[in-house]
């Protein structure tokens, strides 16, 4: 048994596992929450149900999922890349004067434009790199225009004060950051409550809050489906938060909806398992619900 349990421990995905942690914290640094929400909230999932296999020491399959995690985060990475330089190139270049702009720098303007166009179009094929690339580009030509702005206006002698316009330029950057700041706030948000659902619904799918009495069936029987606790000598904790509805935990009927309680701790489910009558120590075994896998 001591060599079976070394082997397993040797073939566990650990290394995999400290990879996928590296580019999930990769993808948090590049606001992935904010930017690409979708992938960076499957990213999680799947790496939690990686860990989910872990423990059960299914490896392998532990290892796909952690396979797939890693892509999804580097696909949430890129994209939220290419979606932050796009909308500050976006930004920054609706934050000039487009009449000043086309009558003083039209060909650097129409550079940048059509760079952010082409980024766009790219973002919508999933072509994030490129995106990226594009957006980079307008976002620098667009940087170039308050200098170029004023060689142009000094050029043609029009008495433009540098002070305005390094003030203009300043009021417009505080206007930018702070409706970005803003946007921001509102998206983390968002993508919080929506990871949030995800991992509820995610939960409930694998671990009922609920299920219905069948004929013949007993709180042992219950208890052990694989779904609820995978393991009869749990059968307590269900009767415990059904006390309401059942006076004898060795008599239920057909039909009952019983409340499946999932946030307990290692020492309720122990409780319950000597109570039961289960052998010591009164640890669940490993295929068993365990509330690490609630958490």
């Amino acid at each position: 048994m001591f060599f079976m349990l070394c082997a397993c421990v040797a073939h566990a995905p650990v290394n995999e596992k400290q990879e996928t942690e590296e580019i999930l914290k990769s993808a948090f640094a590049a606001e992935s929450p904010v930017y690409a929400p979708n992938e960076y909230a499957k990213a999680q999932e799947v790496f939690y149900l990686a860990n989910l296999e872990m423990d059960k020491l299914n490896f392998k399959k532990a290892r796909d999922l952690l396979e797939d995690s890693k892509k999804e985060a580097q696909l949430a990475i890129c994209k939220a890349r290419a979606s932050k330089a796009i909308k500050l190139a976006k930004t920054q270049l609706e934050g000039f004067d487009q009449s000043q702009l086309k009558e003083y720098l039209p060909d650097t303007c129409s550079i940048a434009q059509k760079s952010l166009r082409k980024a766009e179009s790219a973002f919508r094929s999933k072509k994030y790199n490129l995106a990226k690339q594009k957006a980079d580009l307008s976002l620098q030509l667009s940087g170039e225009f308050p200098k170029l702005l004023e060689k142009k206006l000094l050029e043609e002698k029009i008495k433009t004060p540098k002070e305005i316009e390094r003030e203009k330029i300043s009021k417009q950057s505080e206007e930018i950051i702070k409706k970005a700041k803003k946007e921001a706030v509102a998206i983390i948000a968002k993508a919080k409550r929506e990871g949030a659902a995800i991992r509820a619904r995610a939960l409930e799918k694998m671990f009922p809050s609920s299920c219905t009495v069948g004929k013949g069936e007993t709180l042992r029987v219950i208890a052990g489906r694989r779904k609820i606790y995978n393991d009869p000598y749990q059968w307590p904790l269900i009767y415990k938060a059904n006390r309401d509805q059942i006076r004898d935990p060795h008599q239920i009927f057909v039909g009952q909806h019983l409340v499946i309680p999932r946030t307990i701790t290692i020492e309720e489910v122990r409780d319950a398992r000597m109570q039961a009558g289960a052998l010591a120590p009164y640890d669940p075994p490993p295929e068993a619900f365990h509330p690490s896998d609630y958490e």
